[in-house]
């Protein structure tokens, strides 16, 4: 049992103490991705499989997809930027794959979501 000794040295700041007033703003992220899944409905594929993947957005005017595959790089998959944007996108999988989803804004506001696919046979899946 540790049980730590009160000091006497507590105090507050040597500058003198501020008050102020005002309102505190509070600024939701206006961009968000909301969901990313499988449309199919599974994270464990057969090897070389083709897959949807959706998502549902709010705000934003650039989405683009990326996949990781085995650790490697980044490397960047689709990119969009007209409106209306898409809410899927087919892909093909053939080793176990971290997608990232990414949405922005003309603002910099950005939102991201990843979805990991695992393939079976490979990195110790049945």
């Amino acid at each position: 049992e540790n049980v730590s000794t009160t000091a006497d040295q507590a105090g507050f700041a040597p500058q003198p103490q501020q008050l102020s007033e005002g309102w505190l703003k509070l600024r939701m992220n206006p961009v968000a991705v909301l969901n990313f899944w499988v449309k199919e409905g599974t994270l464990v594929v057969e090897p070389k499989t083709n897959i949807t993947l959706g998502w549902t957005l709010s705000g934003g005017n650039r989405v683009s997809l990326a996949a990781i595959e085995n650790g490697q790089e980044p490397r960047q998959l689709e990119e969009w930027i007209s409106s209306p944007l898409p809410q899927q996108c087919r892909v093909h999988v053939e080793a176990q794959t971290t997608y990232i989803l990414v949405l922005e804004d003309k603002y910099g506001n950005r939102s991201e979501k990843r979805l990991t696919i695992a393939v079976r046979g490979t990195n110790g899946h049945a």
